[in-house]
């Protein structure tokens, strides 16, 4: 019997900078990978699984490849504008996203939403956007450590540093993006 198998091209993220004897960034990524298995939804990027290479202390997380554009990108002046209704959907992608992660029990922060961290990929014509970038999001919990980000992109609260992690500092990123 034969079996039609389907490959598809994947991404894979290293900790940034990683060498066998540092272990810069690993702590993101493991989150990320914590996080990612928990979560399933349209407009946030497909978890494949990880890969962990004790002998030369590597994490590797393997994600579906976006192609596509940052949202920065997508929106940049020098490209074709979008319409309208295409900038509704993307906005509407990335609530729907966040709405999806806020809801879960426990609820699950992402902590980092910027432009950057924002994909648009085109299906039939019509964009998609999808949530990416899970290193510094939180699972809440009562003991949760407090937010990081984009600077330009935090909510007060978060750039004062000392209050524990919450939805509503998602919130208030999606309001920058959306402005």
């Amino acid at each position: 019997e034969f079996r039609r198998v389907l490959f598809r091209s994947v991404a894979v993220k290293l900790a940034n900078g990683l060498i066998p004897s540092s272990i810069q960034g690993l702590p993101q990524l493991a989150n990320e990978l914590l996080v990612l298995r928990r979560v399933r939804h349209p407009n946030i990027v497909l978890f494949h699984g990880g890969c962990v290479y004790l002998h030369n202390k590597v994490l590797a997380v393997v994600l579906e490849l976006i192609m596509g554009d940052t949202l920065h990108d997508f929106l940049r002046p020098a490209k074709t504008q979008p319409g309208d209704g295409d900038r509704y959907i993307v906005l509407l992608g990335i609530a729907r996203g966040l709405t999806y992660l806020h809801m879960r029990d426990p609820c699950v922060v992402h902590g980092d939403m910027s432009d950057g961290n924002i994909m648009v990929e085109r299906l039939q014509h019509e964009p998609r956007a999808k949530l990416l970038d899970f290193g510094l999001s939180r699972i809440l919990s009562p003991h949760s450590r407090p937010l990081g980000g984009t600077c330009h992109y935090m909510a007060p609260e978060v750039i004062k540093g000392h209050t524990p992690a919450k939805a509503s500092a998602d919130v208030f990123s999606f309001g920058r993006i959306f402005y």
